[in-house]
C-alpha cells in the first residue's frame, strides 16, 4: 500500500516530508546522545549518510514501508524532530510509531501534539488496527508523550522494552468504511 504525504498541522507544529537541505540538522540530531541513545541512527551519522537516508523516503512511502515526516513550527520549515511510521505491517494491521525531537525543542509538547497528529491520521486514513510504540523502561519522557496522546503501556517486550498501544476502536473510524477497526 502507497503511503500519501499527509498535510497535518496542529496548533504550533506541522509535519511535512524530508527535503534534501534538511541533512543537516538531521545528521545533527543523530549525533544528539538522547536521540542515538533511543532511536536506530545510521553509522556513520554523518550529513552523507542523511542526505541518503532523505533520499530514500519517498521510496519507502511508495512500497508502503514507512512514512517518516519531519516535525517543523506551523510558520516555518525548521527541523525540529521526527515522527514515523514504521515497520508497517499490513498483514497484521500495525504500524509502530516513533519519535524525536530536537535538544533546544524538548519539554515545549512539540512531541506530545505531533506524536498525536500522526497517531490520529493513521488510525483514520489507513487500515490499521493498533499503532504502537517500543519504549526503554527508564526514558520517561517518552512514557508521558505516549500517554497524552492516547497510548497505554501493554507489557515488557523481551528485548527489554515497555510495548505502548493504541488501538483502533469503532468509533475511531466512523465514517471511513475501509476501516474496520477492532473494539478495545
Amino acid at each position: 500500500m502507497r503511503l500519501t504525504d499527509p498535510e497535518l498541522a496542529g496548533p504550533t507544529v506541522r509535519l511535512r516530508p524530508w527535503r534534501p537541505e534538511d541533512a543537516p540538522a538531521l545528521a545533527a540530531a543523530w549525533a544528539d546522545a538522547e536521540v542515538s541513545a533511543h532511536t536506530r541512527v545510521p553509522d556513520p551519522a554523518t550529513v552523507e549518510t542523511a542526505a541518503r537516508w532523505i533520499g530514500g523516503w519517498r521510496t519507502r512511502a511508495d512500497h508502503g514501508r514507512a512514512l517518516d515526516l519531519v516535525v517543523s513550527g506551523v510558520d516555518d520549515d525548521e527541523v525540529r524532530g521526527e515522527v514515523g511510521l514504521g515497520p508497517i505491517d499490513w498483514a497484521r494491521h500495525t504500524a509502530e510509531i516513533g519519535f524525536w525531537i530536537a535538544a533546544p525543542q524538548r519539554g515545549r509538547g512539540i512531541a506530545t501534539e505531533a506524536v498525536t497528529l500522526l497517531a490520529d491520521w493513521a488510525i483514520g486514513e489507513l487500515p490499521l488496527r493498533h499503532v504502537v510504540a517500543r519504549v526503554h523502561p527508564d526514558h520517561s519522557r517518552s512514557w508521558r508523550v505516549l500517554a497524552a496522546a492516547g497510548f497505554r503501556r501493554r507489557g515488557r517486550l523481551s528485548s527489554g522494552h515497555d510495548l505502548w498501544d493504541r488501538p483502533v476502536r469503532t468509533a475511531d473510524r466512523a465514517g471511513n468504511p475501509g476501516g474496520g477497526g477492532t473494539g478495545c
